[in-house]
């Protein structure tokens, strides 16, 4: 079976988040991606919505690498 990349990996975790989000505020759709990867980071370093492993995995992106990551192949933003 195939490695899943680290990107990968980051991708699927800041995914999850941002449907976390989105639960939570039903109007996010129409919020700046700037402000969702900073909604996103918020939650990385307080380590709402994710476990240690996940957390361990994106601790150390910054808001421009979360928008990096959600600008290639998402539905996001």
């Amino acid at each position: 079976m195939k490695e899943e990349l680290k990107v990968d990996k980051e991708k699927k975790i800041i995914e999850k988040i941002v449907n976390l989000l989105a639960k939570e505020d039903p109007e996010l759709y129409y919020t700046d991606s700037a402000v969702i990867c900073a909604l996103v980071k918020e939650k990385i370093e307080n380590k709402d919505g994710i476990n240690h492993e996940e957390y361990l995995e994106v601790k150390g992106l910054s808001v421009k690498d979360i928008l990096i990551r959600l600008s290639y192949h998402s539905n996001c933003c």
